[in-house]
């Protein structure tokens, strides 16, 4: 949940934790590919540069 919600506030990327969809997904993210290619792009970027922002942290 607080990776989701750190991603919305650092680089504005909507994800649901998938701790909502069960137990099984807790440790998963889901994404919505309904939107256009570039824009998926550009949300794919923002994750990326959040995600290694926190291997550079040792998160």
């Amino acid at each position: 949940m607080q990776f989701a919600l750190n991603l919305l506030s650092e680089e504005q990327v909507v994800v649901i934790p998938g701790g909502a969809f069960g137990p099984s997904g807790r440790e998963c993210v889901r994404i919505s590919c309904t939107v256009d290619q570039e824009r998926l792009s550009e949300a794919l970027d923002r994750m990326e540069r959040f995600i290694r922002r926190l291997l550079v942290k040792g998160v």
